[in-house]
């Protein structure tokens, strides 16, 4: 792609003229300071990144002399960076090739992270490939620096994977708009090394995890590794430990079948096994080896009264995150255990658990039918589960208590698709992975009651037997979203 220009141009002022003299070409949005992490850093108001900070130190602020520092961002056509200028009494975003004046002559801080080229489903993004760090304006001189960009790896991909012998394949967002998939446009085929790739997951430095449940263990692939099909080795694995369970030895990764980040980069991940659980991994120890996990939670009974008595840890399938960073899992009741428990369970406060833990949900939905295959939020925060082949939206209330019955807002039939996994895209649409195939749906945010939609795609993928879908990166405001580094 053409890379594309934009030129901001900082010239500096007296701070005393700073209310007054503020001038700009390109747009500007008023921000409150902070971002991640308590770093400078502010979202763009389109993309949700932080694309390039400006911090400001007015150091000379006694002399009229003015100096000038020349940025020279360079980017994709079409690629969203936003542009954060930050001062002693003033801090503004910019979306556009923009020329400001009022800063003294002084220690420039710079900074930034992605920018993003939108795209119908999945975008790509592109990160910094070698930024200072401060740059020194001079009284009557012109100071330049040129940012570029360079896509990351296993970006603009939606990734999914089958099992035995396991594969892991991404698509990329022309193939998924044209409805035509072909070939993946990245295959990495680890043959019988890999058993099981129910899910993917991304981290925030753009690494591809997923579990090998017939191995018992979670494999990295780190991102530099997910451009080029082969049969590459795993960059690392997290193997589990043994543990007491009352009397019996159980591991603490038994059959690991759904894996998601959370905001604060720690790793989830659910077990379907004779012990199942959902355990934690903190984002300070995903080196790899044999890890116990920062947190297990284990099954107990809880009295739901009128609704009888029910498991709260039952063959864990999918899990997923809402937007105040609430746990929301899956019991699909078909593991070794046996209890048949059907249900969605929510946790407020996640990370508060510590340790092997028998800890009940803070609420736990009861749901009618079949067993449940996939759950996952919107952009809107609304709560969709997969179960009978068929999508639906549930009405939860998360300030409830205990045990509840499942209210079915709308279900959407997919002919002769049945969901299983579900993922939302860049533009809201559905995708979901069924035998050696996957679909797209429209918007389903607007059903109501009971519907049937053809898909907008049905795409063979040879070995494909793996529900879940995850994109690379997540749709901008969705829960899952991970602020990439």
């Amino acid at each position: 792609m053409r890379p594309l220009a934009l030129r901001l141009v900082l010239v500096a002022l007296l701070p005393s003229a700073l209310a007054t003299a503020w001038g700009c070409e390109g747009s500007e949005v008023d921000t409150p300071g902070g971002g991640r992490d308590g770093d400078a850093a502010v979202a763009d108001a389109t993309t949700g990144d932080a694309s390039l900070t400006v911090d400001g130190s007015l150091a000379d602020a006694a002399s009229s002399a003015t100096g000038t520092l020349v940025l020279e961002v360079q980017v994709p056509d079409g690629g969203v960076v936003g542009v954060t200028v930050k001062g002693v009494t003033v801090e503004k975003v910019f979306s556009a090739s923009t020329t400001l004046t009022g800063l003294a002559p002084g220690v420039y801080e710079i900074s930034s992270t992605a920018a993003r080229l939108p795209a119908t489903v999945v975008s790509t993004l592109y990160m910094p490939t070698a930024p200072p760090t401060s740059v020194t304006v001079s009284a009557n001189a012109e100071t330049k620096v040129t940012l570029s960009y360079a896509r990351r790896p296993g970006t603009g991909l939606v990734w999914g994977g089958g099992t035995y012998p396991g594969v892991i394949f991404g698509f990329s967002d022309a193939q998924l708009a044209a409805g035509d998939a072909g070939s993946p446009a990245v295959a990495i085929d680890a043959g019988f090394n890999l058993n099981g790739p129910e899910s993917i997951a991304i981290d925030e430095r753009g690494n591809l995890w997923t579990p090998d449940n017939g191995h018992n263990r979670i494999l990295r692939y780190d991102r530099d590794l997910l451009d080029t099909s082969g049969s590459p080795p795993p960059s690392g694995a997290i193997l589990g430990v043994p543990f007491d369970a009352g009397g019996l030895v159980r591991q603490t990764l038994g059959n690991p079948e759904g894996l998601a980040f959370d905001a604060k980069g720690n790793l989830w991940v659910t077990n379907c096994g004779v012990e199942s659980s959902v355990i934690r991994y903190d984002a300070n120890e995903l080196d790899g080896g044999a890890l116990t996990p920062s947190a297990m939670l284990r099954d107990t009974l809880v009295d739901g009264g009128d609704a009888g008595v029910h498991h709260t840890v039952d063959c864990v399938y999918d899990l997923a995150f809402d937007a105040q960073g609430g746990l929301w899992y899956m019991n699909t009741g078909r593991g070794g255990a046996g209890f048949l428990e059907r249900s969605i369970a929510y946790v407020a406060a996640p990370g508060a658990l510590s340790g092997l833990t028998h800890a009940e949900p803070d609420l736990l939905v009861l749901l009618p039918g079949q067993a449940p295959a996939g759950v996952a939020f919107d952009a809107s925060g609304k709560l969709w589960v997969t179960w009978g082949g068929e999508l639906h939206r549930l009405a939860v209330d998360a300030s409830a208590r205990g045990v509840v019955q499942a209210n079915v807002e709308a279900t959407l039939a997919g002919g002769n698709l049945s969901f299983g996994g579900v993922t939302f895209d860049n533009g809201g649409a559905v995708l979901t992975g069924d035998f050696l195939e996957m679909g797209r749906f429209a918007n389903p945010s607007a059903i109501v009651g009971d519907a049937a939609a053809a898909p907008l795609a049905i795409l063979p993928v040879p070995r494909m037997d793996a529900p879940k879908l995850t994109l690379n990166p997540a749709p901008v405001g969705l829960p899952l979203h991970v602020f990439p580094k």
